[in-house]
């Protein structure tokens, strides 16, 4: 059972990599960031997150916390807050992906939120 379950995980892998490549090769996924950057906007998830990344920043004092640290932090809410619209639009528009879109979605929201937010290892506010 063991062996059967590694497998299906690496079957899992070597698909999500496969997908991100033909993404990155089309040019789908930076109109994939592009979209899901506004729709990310326009329904509040962003400034969500940004208030809570204030908050720990508030908390900790910004000497005391890094973009890693804060990424550890917020990353499972950013994850389990993206919107239900949000991810069914995205995969409406984008067939390609169904079978990983929440896993997409959510990874790439994280990577948008922190990447457009924090250029530098020292947080600023």
């Amino acid at each position: 059972m063991a062996d059967e379950e590694r497998k299906s995980r690496d079957l899992t892998i070597l698909m999500k990599e496969k997908i991100n490549q033909k993404l990155s090769e089309t040019g789908e996924k930076e109109r994939l960031k592009d979209l899901l950057r506004s729709q990310l906007v326009e329904c509040g998830w962003r400034d969500e997150l940004k208030m809570h990344a204030k908050e720990i920043v508030k908390e900790r004092g910004i000497e005391n916390v890094t973009v890693d640290n804060l990424i550890a932090e917020i990353t499972p809410k950013a994850r389990a807050t993206v919107p239900d619209a949000v991810k069914k639009r995205s995969t409406s528009k984008n067939p390609i992906i169904p079978c990983t879109t929440a896993w997409f979605i959510a990874s790439l929201s994280v990577i948008l939120f922190i990447t457009h937010r924090f250029s530098s290892t020292r947080l600023t506010l």
